[in-house]
């Protein structure tokens, strides 16, 4: 069973690469995830591991929002740090590349968190999104 149809995804990545990153490239963590950042209350309180910092586009660590927000806190996130939908859309193709990249992990739950973003993902695109039952 494919959480994310190929030509869904095939799409999403054309879109995001005729939205590229165009503004001077900014300092990132690049490596943001469940245990990397600390969130206390639904809030960011903190991020460990800033010892390798990259330079790029921020679209990249905005990917966390699809591991840890629901919904409605994505969109509260996303406005927070002043994503424009362009960015939201390189993010989200970050998401569903880092996923993909993880989805057959020996390291379960890394797997799990995997098809948890590609069923989110799927859900906010409408794309007809099920569970997978791992």
């Amino acid at each position: 069973k494919r959480v994310v149809p190929v030509e869904d995804l095939r799409m999403y990545w054309e879109k995001a690469s005729r939205n590229p990153w165009t503004k001077s490239p900014v300092v990132l963590h690049g490596n943001l995830n469940l245990e990397t950042v600390w969130v206390t209350k639904d809030k960011f309180s903190g991020v460990v591991e800033t010892e390798v910092l990259i330079v790029g586009d921020p679209a990249s660590d905005l990917t966390i929002a699809w591991e840890i927000f629901d919904e409605k806190q994505r969109k509260i996130f996303f406005s927070a740090v002043e994503a424009d939908k362009a960015t939201v859309i390189r993010a989200r193709v970050w998401a569903v590349y880092k996923a993909m990249k993880n989805y057959n992990s020996t390291d379960i739950d890394q797997s799990i968190l995997a098809r948890d973003v590609l069923f989110r993902i799927n859900e906010e695109l409408g794309l007809g999104a099920e569970p997978d039952l791992y």
